[in-house]
């Protein structure tokens, strides 16, 4: 029996009319005569009732149509899904982010992927801007959203094979405690607040941020005084709203401990950019259509 069987006897099945199943066909009536006789010869049942004025299934028609109808809805299904995994729709992506506020940062991007892409299969992976970049340069993560310059790993892994897209620039804003004397203020300068106490993510954990906050203060005149270095933002966030000092972090962080927190925007302009990186030479069409994504997104590099 040949698939080709299996569409015949379904047109005649559903047309009950050997001439309009022909014309549906686009074969002549003849030879889809000849092609369902021989099915039955083959099954050895009589799948129809024939008559001048009609055309009848027969109990085992019946049957067999039933089973013929799932039959073809698969094989259509096997080929919708065979081209949509050449496609690269039906992949799954490992994606690398630094911590849950990068997350919701580039939950729109994922939203519009998950829009034009709906069967990639997402999978999301805690790593420091080091182990991203490992994890890349290594095929085990396609791709990872960093906050640091792709430059600066240079030395220490093939970045001439590892791409880094700019996918949104942030405010830098200063967290300070709700009690804090400034609190009433709408903006403040970086330099007004030289002599808090500072908490910061240590340099161990995150160097990029780390030499970036060390830099605006300096760049403001002054090195700030350090009380306490955290791994996490979230742990930065606690030390500030339970008083300890304040710190400086991206406008992401702003919708955090209300109440407890206040966030004032820096009269200076400054920006940390999240990137996306990602091997050149990776395999995945899904990775390739996530790139091509980030060109077509409004204001992509500057919503804040």
């Amino acid at each position: 029996m040949e698939l080709r069987h299996i569409r015949y006897f379904l047109a005649v099945a559903e047309e009950l009319h050997f001439g309009r199943a022909a014309e549906r066909l686009n074969i002549s009536q003849p030879p889809l005569s000849m092609q369902i006789q021989n099915l039955e010869e083959e099954l050895q049942v009589k799948l129809f009732d024939r008559s001048r004025r009609q055309v009848q299934l027969t109990r085992c028609g019946e049957r067999f149509l039933r089973r013929a109808k799932a039959i073809l809805s698969e094989i259509d299904n096997a080929v919708k899904e065979v081209q949509a995994l050449d496609r690269g729709e039906m992949d799954t992506i490992s994606i690398g982010y630094k911590s849950g506020i990068m997350l919701e940062e580039i939950t729109p991007l994922l939203k519009e992927f998950q829009k034009t892409y709906p069967g990639v299969r997402l999978k999301f992976i805690q790593a420091s801007v080091a182990e991203q970049y490992q994890a890349v340069n290594d095929h085990r993560l396609d791709i990872g959203f960093i906050d640091a310059p792709v430059a600066e790993h240079s030395s220490l892994y093939t970045t001439e094979k590892i791409t880094g897209v700019a996918v949104l620039k942030e405010k830098m804003m200063l967290a300070i405690p709700s009690d804090h004397p400034f609190s009433d203020r709408k903006s403040v300068d970086l330099s007004e607040i030289r002599s808090d106490p500072f908490i910061i993510l240590s340099r161990q954990a995150v160097p990029s941020v780390y030499d970036f906050m060390i830099g605006l203060c300096q760049s403001a005149g002054f090195t700030p005084n350090i009380k306490y270095q955290a791994e996490q933002l979230t742990e930065v966030l606690t030390y500030v709203a339970a008083g300890y000092g304040v710190a400086l972090t991206p406008e992401g962080t702003s919708n955090m401990w209300s109440g407890l927190i206040k966030f004032l925007p820096l009269k200076e302009s400054n920006y940390v950019t999240i990137s996306m990186i990602y091997r050149d030479d990776h395999e995945s069409k899904a990775v390739q259509y996530f790139s091509d994504l980030l060109p077509k997104l409004p204001e992509r590099a500057s919503h804040k």
